[in-house]
């Protein structure tokens, strides 16, 4: 039988929104001597492990496995620009993961549709589920636009 004919997409959905939620957005930075930093979850049953390099201008990816045999399930790559990184690092960077603990269960691979906080909006869109998707999630200072990430992913195999 094929891997992915076994997942339970409904029971894979809880585990994303739970590494989404405990991995960068919880805080989790783990830098690496080649300059990457790594962000990793695990509950057992899967593991997701988050991959990035760069800081005002980065990208990475995430990918979830079976934790039993390593076997890769689903990947989400993506690329991002802080457009104004003084204002990121002066409460934009805390806001955006503040956003993402709010992933929804109905797509937990970024952000909510909205979130706004003091000054902050935090907006997302995406086409598509978690088996192939792609979109785009930004955020503003007031009416100027200060962060912007395009992703896109979805399950793999063999």
């Amino acid at each position: 039988m094929e891997v992915l004919e076994k997942l339970n997409m409904r029971q894979f959905a809880q585990f994303l929104q739970e590494a989404q939620i405990k991995t960068f957005a919880g805080g989790q930075e783990n830098p690496q001597e080649d300059g990457s930093t790594i962000s990793s979850y695990s509950n057992g049953l899967y593991s997701l492990t988050d991959t990035w390099s760069g800081s005002a201008r980065f990208a990475g990816q995430q990918v979830a496995r079976y934790s039993r045999t390593k076997t890769p399930i689903w990947s989400c790559v993506y690329y991002g620009r802080d457009l104004n990184p003084e204002v990121m690092k002066n409460g934009g960077n805390d806001f955006l993961k503040y956003a993402l603990r709010q992933t929804p269960i109905e797509f937990p691979v970024r952000g909510p549709v909205e979130v706004k906080n003091q000054d902050f909006i935090y907006l997302n869109s995406w086409y598509g589920d978690l088996t192939n998707f792609s979109g785009l999630d930004e955020i503003f200072f007031g009416i100027k636009l200060i962060f912007q990430l395009n992703y896109m992913g979805g399950l793999v195999q063999k």
